[in-house]
């Protein structure tokens, strides 16, 4: 049964095309974990999670995936922004949640945009701990992606981590990294240069890094993390 806001829900993969639906949502992102599109079905139930298709009147427009409680969304997916507040409004009446917790990569600007119009409190915290393997690579790819959305003040940062020099710049023409350091670069451990990279901690270190680069925007979906 829809909504007064014409929305309804129903079991994501009883749509017709919701494999390639999703996939193409995915793959249209800014940054996202491979997600094979046959074993779709399987990854968007992992972890207790249930998929839901979001339809205005019967076509496919979008897709939620919540806990087993339906009061957390792990994922909130719209071809169209303009569809989030009143596709939130009708979970909230299919739900029957008085709350609902939904979670966002900070770089998504018009997700967070709507959300902060009409949210009652936010919270920003580290997605999780990972494990670096090619610190350039990261610093290259996560710097242009916070550059590209959130934005970065221009400087340089140059550092040994976990034995590998790098010298990262943000100027007007965007982000280069190398992968060679100053000579009186900071020298990290692993432990210390993911702190750095990855969570809020890194405010409180003692690193002469410039205002704003870190952490990084690194942001794995629930489901990736099976």
């Amino acid at each position: 049964m829809a909504s007064d806001t014409g929305i309804s829900f129903c079991p994501l993969f009883e749509v017709e095309g919701a494999e390639a639906f999703a996939h193409s949502i995915n793959t249209s992102r800014l940054a996202y974990v491979e997600r094979s599109t046959q074993q779709l079905p399987l990854i968007f139930n992992t972890l207790h999670q249930n998929a839901l298709g979001v339809l205005d009147k019967g076509k496919l427009i979008g897709y939620v995936i919540v806990n087993e409680a339906g009061d957390e969304m792990s994922e909130l997916e719209m071809e169209n922004t303009d569809d989030i507040s009143r596709t939130i409004k009708a979970y909230m009446g299919y739900s029957k949640a008085e709350r609902i917790s939904i979670y966002t990569p900070e770089y998504d600007i018009s997700l967070n945009t709507m959300l902060g119009s009409m949210a009652e409190d936010y919270v920003i915290e580290t997605s999780d701990m990972y494990h670096i393997l090619d610190f350039a690579n990261v610093l290259k790819a996560y710097l242009t992606l916070k550059h590209k959305t959130t934005g970065i003040v221009q400087g340089e940062f140059s550092a040994v981590m976990d034995g590998q020099p790098i010298t990262a710049r943000v100027d007007a023409s965007g982000v280069t990294v190398e992968r060679s350091a100053k000579q009186d670069a900071v020298v990290l451990t692993k432990q210390q240069a993911q702190a750095l990279l990855l969570t809020q901690h890194s405010r409180y270190m003692a690193v002469p890094a410039p205002a704003g680069w870190f952490p990084l925007p690194i942001f794995w979906y629930k489901i990736d993390k099976y």
